[in-house]
């Protein structure tokens, strides 16, 4: 995302400085409003994306020791044990590959 906020201000920056290069060449000032808004505009951009993606959540970005990544595996080892996917159960039942009434008496 900050990439897109880069060549935004590039973009921004490029084409005020190219109504500033119009302007000087033929002396025209009726183009400073629209330059202001176009700086306004970049700037302001760049300082809200700014301040979202500097926004991160609890716990995030913070380096983990040894023991809490074991306590955290062995939770969801536990936590799969007690409740197994339904996938798995799929698998167990129907380990002979055929479908529920598809047995040999069943035809």
């Amino acid at each position: 995302m900050l990439d897109r906020t880069i060549a935004l201000d590039v973009f921004v920056t490029t084409v005020v400085g190219g109504i500033v290069l119009e302007a000087a060449y033929s002396g025209r000032t009726d183009t400073l409003p629209i330059l202001v808004v176009l700086s306004l505009v970049g700037f302001v951009g760049s300082v809200t994306i700014a301040r979202f993606a500097s926004v991160e959540p609890e716990g995030e970005g913070r380096v983990r020791t040894p023991e809490e990544i074991a306590a955290d595996e062995s939770a969801l080892v536990d936590s799969e044990d007690e409740h197994p996917v339904l996938g798995n159960e799929q698998t167990q039942s129907g380990a002979h590959g055929g479908h529920v009434g598809d047995e040999e008496g069943d035809r």
